[in-house]
């Protein structure tokens, strides 16, 4: 019981000093379905529509999913925490490629670099874009 307790107090502290940074982002919708945030995308319908929704898991392990918008396909790729090494990271690997001290900094990062997206039916395919346009606002 103690370990539940301190885990959900973990995680709301991880999401308080988190959400500090990233609530007046246009790119952040907070607590929305999956499929409310796929309408936002599809709205936009632009290569490279991005938005971050706080993952329906909500675990301290796996706090947000970057949405992204490519070839009229929605991918869904998790933002795991490291709560040892306070770090954040994209996948479903147990350590990424990259790590970022912020949500923030991930989204910034990739509007600059092109991310790597995986068809999760079909993991030959691979496609890369780059963030560009915000599609938080609902």
């Amino acid at each position: 019981m103690f370990m539940m307790i301190n885990t959900s107090f973990h995680f709301f502290f991880i999401w308080l000093i988190d959400h500090q940074g990233q609530q007046n982002q246009k790119w952040y919708v907070a607590d929305i379905t999956r499929s409310d945030a796929e309408v936002a995308l599809r709205n936009i319908n632009q290569d490279g529509s991005f938005l971050v929704r706080d993952s329906s898991k909500k675990s301290v392990q796996q706090p947000y999913v970057l949405m992204v918008l490519y070839h009229n396909k929605v991918y869904n790729i998790q933002i795991r925490y490291q709560p040892e090494t306070h770090v954040y990271f994209l996948g479903t690997s147990l350590k990424g490629n990259e790590d970022f001290t912020s949500v923030t900094d991930i989204v910034d990062y990739f509007k600059r670099m092109p991310l790597l997206l995986i068809d999760g039916k079909d993991r030959c395919s691979k496609k890369q874009c780059m963030l560009t346009y915000a599609a938080g606002t609902l």
